[in-house]
């Protein structure tokens, strides 16, 4: 019977091994270069990320396909679905929530880079609403 350090150790060598074969697999779906992008939108609240699905939407500059995305996620978050096994249990409550970032991020590689970049920047700009707030709390004028 192996210690519990050993099991340790074997688990922990097969989740290494497991994180490399992921890298493998994320370096052919998602080119180096666009890992950044992608960072940045899955980091956006749900929020923000909802807004940026909106503003993409909207953008006459996006693909009809990227707009296909948007609405299979759309139907698959509201309709009743389950694309899970029932022996995962608990985790099928999750199959949303990994849906909708699914979603997302091929949302992100069928838009135009500079399109999304444009959004993103858009987001991180302070709302009228919030600068209105701010000037009249520190009483500027103009």
């Amino acid at each position: 019977m192996p210690t519990t350090d050993q099991m340790i150790e074997r688990i922990s060598g097969a989740a290494g091994r497991a994180a490399g074969r992921a890298q493998v697999i994320a370096d052919r779906v998602v080119p180096e270069e666009e890992r950044g992008l992608i960072q940045r939108v899955m980091d956006l609240p749900l929020r923000q990320q909802l807004h940026l699905a909106r503003a993409l939407w909207d953008d006459h500059r996006i693909g009809a396909t990227a707009r296909a995305s948007l609405l299979a996620g759309l139907a698959y978050t509201v309709l009743p679905i389950k694309l899970s096994p029932k022996a995962l249990g608990p985790l099928r409550d999750f199959e949303k929530v990994a849906g909708i970032g699914v979603v997302l991020w091929l949302l992100v590689r069928l838009t135009p880079r500079d399109v999304v970049v444009e959004h993103l920047d858009a987001l991180d700009r302070p709302s009228l609403w919030s600068r209105l707030r701010k000037r009249a709390a520190t009483g500027e004028q103009g």
